[in-house]
C-alpha cells in the first residue's frame, strides 16, 4: 500500500488568514518544515534542539520552558507550540501579552500531514506545503516498495530503559517499523508511547532492539547488560541492539525517509 500524507484530508481544510512574517516554533521537527519548505527566513528565533544552520538565530532556551522573556522580544507574528506544552506555564503567558500562539501534534502521519496543512495556511504557501508533502510521502514509499516482499522482523523502539517505555501503533514510529520491513511488537498498544514491563517485553520477545540516542556512538548495549531484566532479554545476551541518531528518528519530518531507509539496511541486511 502506498502512503500518501494527503494535506487537507482530516476535517475541514482551513481557508488561508493573513500570513505571519516573523515566527517561533519551539517544536523542532515543526522547525525543520519550515526550513525544508523554503520558508527559514521566517523564523525569528530556535531552540537549543534546532539544526546548526539555524545558530545564528536568537535561542528561546527548550521546547517545553522557553523563556518567554525573549520570545516576547522578539515580537513574533506567531508561536508554534507542541501538544504537551502547558498553557500555564508557556500557552497563557504569552496570549496575555498579545501574541499569538498555536499548538501542533507531531505523534503521527496524521499529525505531519495536519500541520503541513496549517504551515501552508499561516504562511500563505499551500503549495510548497504540498510539494513537501509528496517528497516525504515519495521517500517513504520507495523504502515501503523496497521491503514489501521482506519477512517482517519483530522489533521493539526504546524510548526509555528506566523504567521501560516504547512507541505504540499510533505513532509515526509505529509506521516507520512497518515500511522499514519491521513489525512493532507493541504495535497494539492503547497509548502512543506507553510504558510497558519487562515480563510484556520478554513475552512478545522482539528480535531487535531500536535505541535513539543524542550520541549514536553511545555503548547502550552495554548498559543494558548491565539492567536487571533487560540483561536477560535475548535480543541483548545477542547483542541486537541498534543505536540510532535520536533527532534522526524521533522527529516526524522532512527525513522521515531516510529514518526508514537506515532502519530497513539493519533490519534486512541481506537485501543490500
Amino acid at each position: 500500500m502506498l502512503l500518501s500524507l494527503a494535506l487537507g484530508c482530516k476535517g475541514e481544510v482551513q481557508q488561508p488568514v493573513e500570513t505571519v512574517q516573523r515566527v517561533v516554533s519551539t517544536v523542532p521537527s515543526v522547525t525543520d518544515l519550515i526550513v525544508a519548505m523554503g520558508e527559514r527566513e521566517r523564523l525569528v528565533a530556535r531552540t537549543r534542539y534546532d539544526q546548526d544552520a539555524l545558530a545564528q538565530l536568537p535561542s528561546v532556551g527548550g521546547t517545553f520552558d522557553p523563556s518567554l522573556e525573549i520570545i516576547a522580544t522578539l515580537e513574533p507574528d506567531l508561536v508554534i507550540v507542541g501538544l504537551e506544552t502547558r498553557d500555564d506555564l508557556v500557552t497563557d503567558p504569552l496570549r496575555r501579552v498579545g501574541l499569538r500562539v498555536e499548538r501542533v501534534r507531531s505523534a503521527s502521519f496524521e499529525d505531519l500531514s495536519e500541520t503541513l496543512t496549517l504551515l501552508g495556511n499561516w504562511f500563505g504557501a499551500p503549495d510548497a506545503a504540498r510539494r513537501l508533502s509528496d517528497r516525504i510521502s515519495d521517500s517513504l514509499n520507495a523504502v515501503r516498495l523496497d521491503y514489501s516482499e521482506s519477512s517482517l522482523i519483530p522489533v521493539m523502539y526504546v524510548v526509555s530503559i528506566t523504567p521501560p517505555m516504547t512507541a505504540g501503533g499510533d505513532t509515526f514510529i509505529s509506521n516507520v517499523i512497518e515500511i522499514a520491513g519491521g513489525r512493532n511488537i507493541f504495535a497494539d498498544a492503547a497509548v502512543k508511547w506507553p510504558p510497558v514491563g519487562m515480563e510484556s517485553i520478554f513475552e512478545r520477545d522482539p528480535e531487535y532492539l531500536i535505541l535513539p540516542s543524542a550520541r549514536p556512538d553511545d555503548d547502550l548495549l552495554a548498559e543494558l547488560r548491565r539492567t536487571p531484566g533487560w540483561q536477560d532479554l535475548g535480543a541483548v545476551r545477542g547483542g541486537r541492539v541498534f543505536v540510532v541518531d535520536r533527532d534522526l528518528f524521533s522527529r516526524p519530518g522532512p527525513r522521515l525517509g531516510e529514518a526508514a531507509r537506515l532502519l530497513g539496511t539493519l533490519l534486512h541486511p541481506e537485501s543490500e
